[in-house]
């Protein structure tokens, strides 16, 4: 998919509805202006020619549209509202959009929702957007409300998830995922398929609140066929439940289908569960509820109370469905039975026969029903604790065999590093209740009472061996000719700053306190920047007050700010914006999403905002990162935000902050850089301007 497109297309549906197509359409162009009407075989209005690449202005006085500029489609036949819907995703692809929005032409939707879709799509640009209409409103019917309950119900029990309205025909889709997913249905049930297969894909579905209009009955046209629709939606509903209870994984988007979820190859299913981000709890949870649903006699409802239980949970279906195999007869049915007999009778069954196995058969299920009350939890708190060892064993494993490339696969190593470096976040500073005692002091008195504390706490962690032996590497560098005594004293101060650090982070998000400064001459450079209206490509680098000078981006900028930044899970101690929720910053891309990040990323800069990369952060794949001279070695740097730039004209500029007070910085620009369009994906083309980087944090460092 392109990355020059256009955003959004907002596509319009109709069949037999010329009455109220020219309003709808109308409406909509004072909203949005690109329009795609998908005429699905309408007998009730003439036919006109598809507008081709350009839109184009209705001159037919006999059609509804006319004197309207839009792109237009006509289908010979009635196909159906799904096969519509791709009609329009297929056109709009070929005029370079990135999304569809859907909108009835029956009138029922609002087209001043259509902003809500826009901004939910920019947040979340691979996700479906489904409008959730609100039903307080009049003449409602009342097939309408069962029908949505109806809907959500089977949607919940096919993908484990909730959503508001799986009946809405007022829609925001992505191209790729369209492209994505396929689908068998055409007609109204279409809109059922997609949600359930992209759920399965791995794709988000979200709900944004939605106005609907219901006329009243004698005026309301409809052309849902109650009977042959409700067939079809029945047996699409059966379809997809009967896959959904498979244990066997769907196709994910993101991550390739490598084998099959089985009791019977524990270890290779725990790996592929955990390579799609589960946790070992989770997994342990599921496993336990999968067993314990197995050994309740719910004679073929089996599966379909886990699917229900494990939605309602939010636990993995597919995790608990595959050790529910291990309870297929004979053998746990045959230890509830057991244990239920000696339970009610006091003495082991030693006689199967067809006495005590036929005649006797309301019996045995009497003692299956209650052995199963105590064998089900046993086997639960065993099954789950072996599971979670497993995981937990396995995700360890993976971790290390992903860290060990990572370092082979570095070119030149850092050259302030002697020993192997460990993993490095906010988990090794201590434990969150720490954290929390300093957020509660700066509540209470201020940042003056949290630095009285840090005092203690950075006297406590100087003394600390393992957290000398880390420091040491960089004194050592930094003060080559430096005593015992003056390097202990540099170690206290290097801490003692870097707590500071921390404590401005959170005193930044709980009390709002930060000022940011620039020259009058970088303020005028960024703003003339920004009048090219191509974006801003911002790069700076973890030196610094790197944790709040983000937030200073806000106070020098006019415009929306994207900040490409992975939210580590392991972080006990809070991002200054997470502790005011109501005020965010920025919006946060994470780079690890995929083809995903990489559309947001085009599209921020395609509205003229800012895009911030921290310039020394290597994501993902060794080979996306090229080794560049800083100080007396190499070290290695990313080259995609330059590629990017290259493929979206955007201007990059360089810019380090420095602390100058508590919660204060001064930001300067070093370089500004112009990418030439579309070089090629070869890292040697992008050295030049990474070496410029490398320059600029050098000179930022030595100063």
């Amino acid at each position: 998919m392109s990355h020059t497109f256009p955003t959004f297309l907002v596509v319009v549906p109709v069949y037999n509805h010329s009455h109220t197509l020219r309003q709808v359409v109308a409406e909509v162009q004072r909203i949005h202006p690109h329009i795609l009407v998908v005429d699905d075989g309408s007998t009730d209005m003439p036919p006109l020619p598809d507008s081709g690449v350009q839109a184009t202005t209705i001159t037919n006085p006999d059609h509804p549209l006319c004197d309207l500029h839009v792109h237009y489609i006509r289908h010979d036949t009635n196909r159906g509202k799904g096969a519509a819907i791709i009609t329009a995703a297929r056109k709009a692809e070929s005029l370079r959009f990135s999304h569809i929005i859907t909108i009835d032409a029956d009138g029922q939707h609002s087209p001043e929702d259509i902003p809500v879709f826009l901004a939910t799509c920019q947040a979340h640009p691979m996700a479906i957007v489904v409008g959730t209409r609100n039903f307080a409103t009049k003449n409602v019917p009342g097939s309408s409300r069962f029908g949505r309950m109806f809907s959500n119900f089977w949607f919940k029990v096919q993908t484990g998830h909730i959503i508001g309205d799986s009946q809405s025909g007022f829609r925001a889709y992505p191209i790729a995922v369209l492209g994505a997913v396929s689908c068998s249905e055409t007609h109204y049930s279409f809109e059922t398929e997609i949600l359930v297969r992209a759920s399965w894909a791995g794709f988000a579905v979200h709900d944004v609140p939605i106005t609907v209009y219901y006329p009243p009955k004698e005026q309301r046209i409809s052309h849902f066929k109650p009977l042959l629709d409700n067939i079809r939606i029945s047996l699409l509903n059966t379809r997809l439940t009967f896959r959904s209870i498979m244990p066997v994984p769907h196709k994910k988007y993101v991550h390739t289908d490598q084998g099959t979820i089985t009791a019977l190859r524990p270890l290779h299913s725990l790996r592929l569960l955990l390579s799609q981000n589960e946790t070992p709890g989770n997994l342990a949870l599921s496993a336990s509820l999968g067993i314990f649903l197995g050994s309740i006699p719910l004679i073929a409802l089996h599966s379909i109370a886990i699917i229900l239980a494990a939605g309602a949970l939010r636990l993995n279906k597919i995790m608990g469905l595959a050790v529910s195999q291990l309870c297929i007869p004979p053998f746990v049915p045959a230890l509830c039975i057991l244990t239920g007999y000696f339970i009610r009778n006091g003495q082991m069954l030693t006689e199967f026969s067809v006495q005590t196995l036929g005649y006797e058969a309301l019996d045995r299920f009497a003692d299956w029903v209650v052995g199963s009350l105590v064998v089900a939890p046993v086997l639960a708190i065993g099954i789950g604790g072996i599971t979670f060892f497993l995981a937990r064993a396995l995700q360890v494993k993976l971790a290390q065999a992903e860290t060990a490339p990572r370092r082979v696969a570095a070119q030149t190593p850092l050259p302030l590093q002697q020993d192997p470096p460990k993993k490095w976040s906010s988990k090794s500073l201590g434990a969150q209740w720490q954290h929390r005692i300093f957020y509660f002091f700066i509540r209470w008195g201020g940042w003056r009472i949290a630095y009285a504390a840090l005092f203690f706490v950075v006297s406590w962690y100087w003394c600390l061996p393992a957290v000398q032996k880390r420091s040491a590497p960089y004194l050592h560098k930094r003060f080559p000719r430096a005593s015992r005594f003056a390097l202990a004293k540099h170690r206290w101060l290097l801490q003692w700053t870097f707590g500071k650090v921390l404590v401005d982070r959170a005193t930044t998000g709980i009390l709002g306190i930060y000022a940011a400064s620039a020259s009058a001459e970088d303020e005028k450079t960024l703003a003339s920047l920004l009048s090219e209206k191509k974006g801003l490509i911002f790069i700076t680098a973890h030196v610094g007050p790197w944790q709040t000078t983000m937030m200073g981006l806000q106070h020098l900028l006019t415009c929306p700010v994207n900040v490409i930044m992975h939210n580590d899970a392991h972080n006990v101690d809070k991002n200054y914006f997470e502790h005011n929720p109501n005020i965010p910053p920025f919006r946060i891309i994470d780079p690890q999403g995929g083809a995903a990040s990489s559309i947001a990323m085009v599209l921020a800069l395609q509205r003229g905002e800012v895009v911030a990369f921290m310039g020394d952060r290597p994501f993902g794949n060794p080979r996306h990162s090229v080794p560049a001279p800083f100080l007396d070695g190499n070290i290695a740097i990313p080259w995609g935000p330059y590629h990017l730039a290259s493929l979206t004209k955007a201007p990059v500029v360089i810019c380090f902050a420095y602390r100058t007070a508590q919660c204060a910085s001064r930001h300067y620009i070093t370089k500004v850089l112009r990418i030439p369009e579309n070089l090629n994906k070869k890292s040697a083309a992008y050295a030049p301007f990474v070496n410029a980087f490398t320059a600029s944090l050098e000179q930022y460092v030595q100063m």
